[in-house]
């Protein structure tokens, strides 16, 4: 077996070696091991599922370190959450002319195979740091992430094709750096200051519910404002003075403490996540990071701010940094305004009279976003289209979907969450829709659009997931009889459907154990043997239904029965 590893601090660069082995003969098996590094083949606008997969894991794995549930930042995707252990890919799967070549794996089938697991480990890292302001506290960027790989290959002879097959199996392993401000170790991060860096959250969620009740540009210049008055420019960190963490940070910023303070990336990752906790009236609003090069007539240096979509449809910059007391633009005039000229490729000037200040994406930034959410050209837009809410009542096998009327909308659409990405299932003139043909005990993730002015409105930010009614039912015990003579009791239930046979089970001796698995369907009764008169019983009755017992469900309704 052959493994990997590297550093990655915001960009992947690496090329994946390949090694032959040899091939036994037909029927068994042979590994060939991965030898290389994670390399970089994916875009921005059409990242594969499995990358997705990855994003979407770490990005979980993150959220569990700042919630205090994970000390670990070494996190691991194996080959089986791909999809890709004991997955046999035929030579035409895998888009080669043969998997063996004499009595090795040849190397473009080993090749081709090592592509289905190969991501953009920079550009994963870039996602997170964008879309986590808060959760990746901890993280020490300037170290980065190293991976390690192994993918050994495993290939065997097909019978029934009279080929050979290649699948993988093996790990990709992601070790996050930890900041020496919340670290127990390069990999672990101390307990307690995760809880400080938590407190300072709790701090944020309270200006966004301080400003819950005003209006949209209300809260966004309120936001700005809080900031500023909570803290001030830390020159000497953004001098070399501090080690990457704190300052950085917006967990200085929302502390409570007047004396720590940030640089420019705690103001503009305060500021978004003040917005990304904010429920706006307007559905348009959204906030990024965006980084570059700022620059003016007294020099430049390296700048993160942020970019906001507002209720016009149009993207402004706002450089909440810049607009502290004694800063170039304060107190508004970096924050939500028309740029003087400029594009996404050749940057964004503002002229504010006695300066000119210039703000230049870098790569990482134009390589996240789609120019769509960079761009801040001035131009006209449709109304704003409404999201659709919904309500769902669960069926047998089914979901009906009912809502509300919205002025304007030409046509409505059911769409399903499916593959990574959003469906249209069903189009409709009316107000409801039943889903069917669904599987109980799954979750299924929908959503009701609009069409409006002949476009469809993609805002899926009301979706919900719903599930149909399942299929295993408990049976609920509707009285108890009682024979004082013969010291007996008798359960009686109602009847599940589809159900094969009824169970009862006691609660004995700390355990339940049971009494009769074998009731028929048709009968919905139990009577006791003859008991000890003044002794009670803990009894629970269970439904087999589709060859699975109802027994978590049951046990949850249990009764407690004293003999007469």
């Amino acid at each position: 077996m052959s493994i990997g590893k590297r550093i990655v601090s915001g960009s992947a660069a690496a090329a994946m070696a390949l090694a032959g082995t040899a091939v036994p003969t037909a029927g068994a098996a042979v590994i060939a091991g991965a030898e290389g590094l994670v390399s970089v083949n994916a875009s921005a606008s059409d990242v594969s599922d499995g990358q997705k997969l990855i994003y979407d894991t770490l990005r979980d794995r993150v959220q569990e370190v700042a919630a205090g549930e994970l000390d670990s930042t070494v996190f691991t995707v194996t080959m089986a959450d791909l999809g890709l252990e004991n997955r046999w890919f035929t030579a035409e799967e895998l888009g080669v002319d043969y998997i063996v070549s004499g009595s090795s794996i040849s190397s473009e089938a080993a090749q081709a195979m090592r592509d289905k697991a190969t991501f953009d480990a920079g550009k994963i890292l870039l996602q997170l740091q964008a879309d986590l302001p808060y959760e990746l506290f901890w993280f020490d960027k300037t170290v980065g992430i190293s991976t390690y790989t192994s993918t050994p290959i495993q290939a065997k002879y097909d019978y029934s094709t009279r080929d050979y097959l290649l699948t993988m199996t093996g790990e990709i392993r992601y070790t996050f750096a930890v900041s020496s401000d919340y670290g127990r170790g390069e990999h672990t991060v101390d307990h307690d200051q995760v809880l400080r860096a938590q407190a300072a959250a709790a701090n944020a969620d309270k200006i966004v519910a301080k400003y819950a009740n005003v209006s949209d540009s209300e809260k966004l210049n309120g936001y700005r404002k809080e900031i500023c008055d909570l803290v001030t420019y830390n020159t000497a960190a953004a001098g070399g003075g501090a080690a990457y963490g704190d300052p950085w940070q917006m967990v200085y910023v929302f502390d409570g403490d007047k004396n720590t303070n940030v640089v420019c990336e705690g103001y503009s990752k305060a500021f978004k996540y003040l917005c990304d906790h904010t429920e706006f009236t307007s559905k348009r609003i959204s906030c990024i990071l965006a980084t570059g090069l700022m620059s003016s007539r007294t020099g430049s240096g390296n700048h993160m701010w942020n970019i906001v979509k507002m209720p016009d449809g149009n993207n402004y910059m706002a450089d909440v940094t810049n607009c502290d007391s004694g800063s170039i633009g304060a107190d508004s005039k970096l924050f939500l305004v028309p740029y003087t000229s400029g594009s996404v490729d050749t940057g964004y000037s503002y002229n504010l009279g006695y300066s000119t200040i210039n703000y230049y994406y870098d790569e990482g930034t134009k390589s996240i976003f789609s120019s769509d959410l960079l761009d801040l050209t001035i131009s006209s837009h449709p109304a704003e289209p409404e999201v659709i809410p919904f309500s769902a009542t669960p069926g047998d096998g089914s979901v009906k979907l009912d809502w509300t009327a919205v002025e304007g909308a030409e046509n409505y659409a059911v769409c399903g969450y499916s593959g990574g990405k959003w469906q249209m299932l069903a189009m409709t003139s009316g107000t409801t829709y039943t889903l069917s043909g669904l599987k109980a005990g799954s979750s299924y993730k929908v959503a009701v659009i609009g069409k409006f002015n002949g476009e469809w409105n993609l805002d899926f930010s009301e979706a919900a997931d719903v599930k149909p009614d399942d299929a295993v039912k408990y049976p609920t015990i509707t009285s108890v009889d009682y024979n004082e003579k013969y010291h007996q009791f008798r359960l009686n239930w109602s009847a599940v459907k589809g159900a094969q046979n009824y169970g009862i089970a006691v609660y004995l001796a700390g355990r339940w154990k049971v009494q009769n698995s074998s009731i028929p369907a048709g009968t919905t009764s139990f009577t006791s043997p003859k008991l000890t008169p003044g002794k009670s019983y803990k009894l629970a009755v269970a439904a087999k239904v589709n060859g699975e017992w109802s027994v978590a469900e049951a046990i949850k309704h249990a009764v407690t029965v004293t003999v007469k």
